[in-house]
Parts: structure tokens; sequence; C-alpha cells
């Protein structure tokens, strides 16, 4: 397993094409970071198929840059299988609800309140995604 530490949050591949991040306490996403977060996971990715799971619990804020870059990039990449966001904070899933109504991604994306029940959401996307590349 290999994790990167970036200025709002931690991004690790526990293994093959699964992303998993967290984003720090009272942490307020700019352009720039989500410009760091996407080349980390192309990094760790090497551009290839994956799922996410993202713990915004921390999350403070994500500006209107920060949300239509994340959102472009994914649609443009074409490889992400789905999206997890995982909060058990009101502020945070406020943020995420508000991402998902205004943001429209053409890939699954979906708010949990628990890890494991996003990871195997995540997961099983990831696979089906894989698995047709394959065939």
């Amino acid at each position: 397993m290999r994790t990167l530490r970036l200025d709002v949050g931690e991004i690790s591949l526990r293994e093959p094409g699964m992303v998993n991040a967290k984003v720090f306490p009272n942490a307020t996403i700019n352009l720039q970071h989500a410009q760091d977060f996407f080349h980390t996971i192309e990094m760790l990715t090497r551009k290839g198929v994956h799922a996410s799971v993202i713990d915004i619990t921390g999350l403070a804020g994500l500006d209107k840059n920060a949300r239509e870059y994340m959102v472009k990039t994914c649609n443009e990449w074409g490889t992400t299988a789905g999206v997890a966001l995982v909060s058990n904070s009101i502020v945070s899933r406020i943020i995420g609800n508000l991402f998902l109504t205004v943001s429209r991604p053409n890939y699954p994306i979906k708010i949990f309140k628990e890890h494991q029940e996003a990871y195997v959401w995540a997961k099983h996307l990831y696979l089906q995604r894989a698995s047709n590349i394959e065939a």
C-alpha cells in the first residue's frame, strides 16, 4: 500500500483499482487542491480504471472551480468506475449532496455513512468495469 499526503488530505491505493482518500478536518478544497488530488490519483492508478472511496467527514468547503474541475476531469478520463463519498457530518453531507445535484458526473457517485458499505459498493463498480475492459 502506498499513501501520499497532500495539503488537504491523504490518498492511497490499497489494492489495484481502489483509491482510498481522506479529507483532513476543516479542509476547504480549491482548484489547486483538486488538481493535486487528481494528479496523485493518476500517479497511483497509472491512469487506469479505478473506483474511489473518499471520506469527506472533515470537509468544510469546496469551491466552484474545484468542483467543476473534478467533474470535468473524471468525465474526460473515462476511467472512473465510481466514487463513494463517506461522511457522518451534516456539513460535509450537505456539501456532498450539493456536489451531486449540481455536477452531474457521467459515472456513479453515492454518499454513505459507513466506510465498509461504501467500499463494497465502489469495489463492485470497479470489478464490473474492469471485467468489461478485459472481455
